[in-house]
């Protein structure tokens, strides 16, 4: 038996990542991970193998016939179950205006779940390495995470398990030539607009030729140390936060309630991670500023603030509670935008986005311009952190324009500058955690402005698509 087979065995065997009996689905892409996971359980869990799943995105035409030809043949060759499964990432992007990345990912895993279940599979296997894992932490701390984040992938997220985790991808291809069995190559991965491709490509290659060419078992060792950390937190985080939580939730609503006296004398450390996991009970991922305004309105002697998360939840902070709901979705007939399926738009990065409810796009870039012009919105770099929020405006909210002695009500502002109230939906706020960046195609916010002292300026554009 070669060594690589030995160690993935073993790895399996001894961890709780794939029990005994379970019926497994494996995810198939025809790269050489995916490639070698198909071989290695192909050869040793054919017992337990339901089938094996391809996902056609639909956005390498040229190239998909071949990889679905070369999983299918492999799959015919061990007597596997094989399916192929249409998703149409370019039309999910057009309706939604997610990165190609973020879309593709949510219609694929949507994808397997559905054949998990129609197959009656306990377990979606996909063919992460340790690669992977190495990247995902250089592009999770250059955008911004926490220790858990910094942990890495797990190799058990709830019917998705990850058995080559700790297997690196040269001995994946190292292992398909001694078996004299090939593999497709994806061009999307030589794209380097992606930011996973600059880190693979650029970043990781850089570390190790000029700083330490152990970089990778080095993150590797720290994701450990890291993740075992975590766990410990977690569980001290679990006590307090059963101890002052509730749930107070009707049918259209997830309502948390947090005693804000009993949650005011824990550690600051804590405290973020009770309304982080507060939050994920609502169905939102908040940012380290939202996380932040929250904990520090609660600490204040501030009352009846407001803060707006993603997905339709709202953090609010009374006299005895922070309460954190996630409400139906938002309609007001003075501030509604077109089509009720525009309630948020997030932008995630750099780069131009689609709002397609409004028929609009946002750009975002690095300049070195500091003359502004129409549509166009330059602010300083240190006042913004992605992601940003798109919304429409609530009543009464305020903003300070840039130059102005003071704040205006949004509604104000638009109506001097005589935009009509059918257009004023085309006009929604700019948001970073809880601060607003602009009313987009209108005025940026005066705490964003361009100073002396500023080292990077960002130039936000707004336009029809």
């Amino acid at each position: 038996m070669i060594g690589l087979e030995q160690k993935l065995i073993s790895q399996i065997c001894q961890s709780e990542i794939i029990q005994q009996k379970e019926r497994l689905l494996l995810a198939v892409s025809g790269g050489a991970d995916s490639t070698a996971m198909l071989i290695l359980f192909a050869e040793h869990f054919a017992d337990q193998l339901r089938g094996t799943i391809y996902v056609n995105h639909h956005l390498r035409p040229t190239e998909t016939a071949n990889e679905e030809a070369h999983v299918k043949e492999l799959c015919d060759h061990y007597q596997i179950m094989f399916k192929s499964v249409d998703i149409n990432v370019p039309e999910h992007i057009q309706n939604t205006g997610d990165s190609p990345e973020a879309a593709a990912r949510t219609l694929r895993y949507q994808a397997l779940e559905d054949c998990r279940l129609h197959y009656d599979a306990d377990r979606i296997l996909v063919a992460h390495t340790s690669d992977d894992q190495v990247e995902e932490f250089l592009i999770r701390m250059i955008r911004g995470t926490g220790l858990k984040g910094l942990s890495g992938m797990d190799a058990l997220t709830g019917t998705i398990a990850r058995p080559l985790l700790t297997i690196a991808r040269t001995e994946l291809t190292e292992y398909l030539k001694t078996k004299n069995i090939g593999w497709c190559h994806d061009s999307s991965n030589d794209d380097l607009s992606f930011l996973r491709n600059r880190v693979r490509h650029e970043l990781l290659p850089f570390l190790a030729s000029k700083f330490n060419p152990s970089i990778d078992q080095n993150l590797q060792n720290l994701m450990t140390l890291l993740r075992a950390e975590d766990e410990f937190i977690n569980e001290y985080v679990t006590e307090h936060y059963q101890r002052i939580s509730k749930s107070d939730s009707l049918e259209k609503t997830i309502k948390i309630l947090l005693n804000r006296f009993e949650f005011n004398r824990l550690p600051r450390a804590i405290q973020r991670r009770i309304i982080e996991r507060a939050c994920w009970q609502t169905g939102c991922r908040p940012n380290y500023q939202s996380i932040n305004g929250i904990v520090e309105h609660s600490c204040s002697d501030k009352v009846s603030s407001e803060i707006h998360l993603p997905n339709g939840v709202i953090a609010m902070i009374t006299h005895g509670e922070i309460v954190i709901e996630k409400f139906p979705a938002y309609k007001s007939e003075r501030y509604r935008v077109t089509g009720d399926d525009f309630g948020e738009k997030w932008i995630e990065d750099f780069g131009s986005h689609i709002v397609a409810a409004l028929n609009k796009s946002i750009s975002l870039c690095k300049t070195t311009r500091k003359t502004r012009i129409a549509n166009k919105h330059l602010v300083d770099a240190k006042t913004i952190q992605f992601p940003l929020l798109i919304r429409a405006p609530h009543p009464g909210e305020r903003i300070t324009p840039l130059g102005a002695p003071g704040s205006k009500k949004v509604s104000r502002i638009l109506s001097d500058k005589k935009v009509v109230r059918a257009q004023r939906s085309r006009h929604p706020l700019l948001i970073s955690g809880t601060d607003i960046i602009a009313i987009l195609g209108i005025c940026t916010a005066e705490p964003t402005r361009i100073t002396d002292h500023t080292e990077e300026i960002i130039e936000i554009e707004w336009n029809d698509y």
